[in-house]
């Protein structure tokens, strides 16, 4: 990931590749699981030894999306115990954005990818902080 040309957004290394560069990154497949009769699924989970990376991929993102996301962010070391240590941030990637949501999605404390053509990149500002969600 990294700035399109004629696109805006952040120059230099990628903070979430910096943030789950390891010499061992894990990364889980984004099957559905159940735990305790609840339904849940990550798209992509990224994780090192201090936090994991959970990204929601989205054709055409909406508000609604963001805060479904958010909720199921909260309860993400519910559903994987095995990262219990680690500290939970999100990321949300996107074709298109209606509503501001991209904007939503970034006031929120989540890290986002904007898709375009074969690349992609991050459009949050480059002093930006993520929030922790556990």
């Amino acid at each position: 990931m990294g700035q399109a040309d004629g696109e805006p957004g952040r120059r230099g290394p990628d903070p979430l590749v910096e943030r789950t560069a390891s010499p061992d990154p894990g990364y889980l497949d984004p099957a559905q699981r159940t735990r305790d009769e609840e339904s849940y699924e990550f798209d992509i989970i990224a994780h090192n030894g201090q936090e994991i990376v959970i990204a929601e991929v989205k054709t055409t993102l909406r508000v609604g999306h963001i805060e479904a996301f958010i909720k199921r962010l909260k309860k993400a070391k519910g559903y994987m115990p095995e990262y219990e240590a680690r500290t939970v941030l999100g990321a949300i990637a996107y074709l298109r954005a209606e509503e501001a949501s991209d904007q939503h999605a970034q006031n929120r404390g989540l890290f986002v990818i904007r898709a375009t053509g074969n690349s992609a990149f991050i459009v949050n500002p480059e002093d930006f902080q993520p929030r922790k969600f556990g």
